[in-house]
């Protein structure tokens, strides 16, 4: 049985690396950023007053930082779609993790087997003057 450093079998791994793929496929909306609340104030008639929470949508683009306002009813869907991304970057993190374990795991199994040959042949050597 083919296994991995961390004692679980590659296959596991393998189903783990597709499910992630799947997981990642299944996200049909995301959108990078954050989103922030702006209010501003004004002082008319000796009162302070205070307007807003006017909703900020900011991203870095092209070495850039860009915002754009986010009407109130769209803010659930801009939540949901930061939240994806953000599921979406964890999801990917986890998928190099779990193929680094793989490439390790399956070039620790390549020299072992090296290894194992190479002893092998030394024991089934012929004894000199044959």
């Amino acid at each position: 049985m083919n296994t991995t450093m961390k004692g679980l079998p590659m296959t596991s791994l393998s189903q783990r690396r597709q499910q992630i793929l799947d997981e990642m496929a299944r996200l049909d909306r995301l959108q990078r950023g954050y989103l922030s609340k702006q209010f501003f104030t004004r002082e008319r008639g000796g009162r302070t007053l205070r307007f807003g929470p006017y909703y900020v949508l900011q991203h870095g683009a092209k070495e850039r930082r860009v915002c754009r306002r986010v009407p109130a009813d769209e803010v659930n869907s801009v939540e949901a779609d930061l939240a994806a991304w953000r599921c979406f970057e964890k999801l990917a993190e986890e998928f190099v993790e779990v193929t680094e374990r793989m490439t390790l795991a399956s070039e620790s199994d390549a020299e072992s087997k090296k290894k194992a040959r190479s002893s092998l042949r030394r024991a089934v050597r012929k004894p000199k003057g044959f």
